[in-house]
């Protein structure tokens, strides 16, 4: 792909002046934010129930410690130079999953919902600006709902694991939320709202601290950006970009990381490669082909190869940007390349897969056909996830509610053996089950009865 066709995409295709002219306070905005404002309303209400629903898992349990207001700062000090260099990720994790009453998970929960949140709406207005044109202001009140419902399902279903990266509170914490910012800040730029707010440098370097594969794609990104910028003879958002740079910098080089490789399998460049491409092939799965079928359908009001191939060029610096960042796995071991490190990439394809939808038809009769549609896939998404998430949550309820666990540190503890098909990790879209195993001294089995005060605990 030409250097010039990316930048006729990115810069010549009216993106900047169309979104200035969208974001203009008038009465036609106001009457369409109503429905846009009920669709992540109604997203949100379920993305918190499933937080809600879902329990501590695996990791969560290890970072379990009495409420310290120096406690994570101290432990995230030390791994940065013994585990990992996401210093602010371990410690606000270690926050989150601190002794204190079940209020303070609400609130996680509730944030965490927050957050998924603003990450359909900030993928629904990449979208936009990817196909050059305002938001969506006609008068079919459902255009806009539905537009931020099917964003929401394609962010739930066509990630790998969901559940991995947006329920379970560790997994979260070190993807949901750096994914979410940055895309945030992408998307900031593009609207040009970054020249002049100068606290988005420190968010930019806190938020480029999180995960180390998005940080440099997203430096990469924005120092291109920044160049274009240059080359227009407009405004650079310097602070933005070299706060992401100190971020990215200060991930990468953390001694903590070099510390982790070590302790590996050592990776071979044939399988670094193989990983990659086995990580890529692992993106796509059936969910894709019912999203595409989905947006298929939605097109049938066009006649015409010709405009739909036309159409389909609109965001394709999205795929260009997931290409990118799964190259950067390259520098990831194999055996460090679990399903919830793809999501990025996921996110970019699903910010293309939005681009496309978003030039459906629309009036009366294409509405009609749409949303008959989206209500027939989010009733299928109920069904399915609540039956998922509840039976993750009676699992967890009933190994807590066992007297066993009350009995002490002298304890061991004994509790029923339970697998989610024939394994006792089982992570899968919205799934993320991590189970007791019959080995009292498996981390998972420890740290769970050390979240409990009894010895220890196994599973029969």
């Amino acid at each position: 792909m030409s250097h010039s066709f990316l930048y006729t995409q990115f810069i010549n295709n009216k993106i900047f002046l169309t979104v200035k002219n969208r974001l203009n306070i008038n009465q036609k905005n106001i009457s369409s934010f109503c429905p846009h404002a009920i669709g992540l309303a109604l997203c949100f209400l379920f993305v918190a129930w499933a937080n809600i629903m879902t329990p501590l898992w695996s990791d969560d349990y290890c970072r379990i410690e009495p409420f310290s207001l120096t406690s994570p700062f101290l432990n995230a000090w030390r791994d940065y130079f013994q585990w990992t260099g996401r210093y602010f990720t371990t410690v606000i994790t270690f926050f989150v999953v601190s002794s204190l009453p079940s209020w303070w998970m609400d609130g996680f929960d509730l944030l965490n919902a927050a957050i998924f949140t603003v990450l359909i709406d900030t993928v629904l207005y990449l979208g936009w600006i990817a196909n050059g044109a305002p938001a969506r202001s006609d008068k079919h009140v459902r255009t806009s709902i539905i537009d931020v419902v099917v964003v929401g399902i394609l962010l739930w279903w066509l990630p790998r694991a969901i559940g991995e990266v947006a329920l379970w509170k560790t997994g979260a914490i070190g993807y949901l939320w750096p994914v979410t910012g940055e895309f945030w800040l992408f998307k900031q730029m593009l609207e040009q709202r970054v020249v002049k707010r100068h606290w988005l440098a420190a968010f930019a370097f806190f938020i480029a601290t999180f995960l180390e594969p998005l940080s440099l794609v997203m430096s990469i990104i924005f120092v291109s950006y920044g160049l274009l910028r240059w080359r227009q003879k407009e405004a650079v958002p310097y602070g933005v970009i070299v706060g992401q740079i100190l971020g990215t910098a200060t991930v990468l080089a953390a001694p903590g990381n070099f510390v982790r490789a070590a302790s590996m399998h050592h990776s071979s460049m044939h399988d670094h490669i193989s990983g990659v491409i086995s990580n890529l092939g692992g993106l796509f799965d059936g969910y894709w082909l019912a999203a595409i079928v989905l947006i298929a359908l939605c097109f049938t009001q066009y006649s015409g190869r010709a405009v739909l191939a036309f159409k389909a060029t609109h965001g394709l610096y999205f795929i260009v940007f997931a290409l990118l960042y799964m190259v950067t796995l390259l520098g990831v071991p194999r055996e460090a390349l679990a399903p919830r490190v793809s999501f990025p990439a996921s996110v970019f394809l699903i910010c293309y897969v939005t681009t496309l939808f978003l030039q459906r038809p629309v009036g009366d009769h294409a509405n009609s056909i749409t949303g008959g549609l989206v209500f027939t896939v989010v009733i299928v998404h109920l069904l399915v996830s609540v039956s998922d998430l509840t039976r993750v949550a009676s699992i967890s309820r009933a190994w807590a509610a066992n007297p066993q666990l009350r009995m002490g540190p002298k304890m061991d503890a004994v509790l029923p053996l339970v697998k989610w098909g024939n394994t006792t990790l089982y992570v899968r879209k919205d799934i993320m089950f991590a189970g007791l195993t019959a080995n009292s001294n498996y981390f998972i089995n420890t740290c769970y009865a050390h979240a409990h005060g009894v010895r220890s605990v196994s599973a029969r």
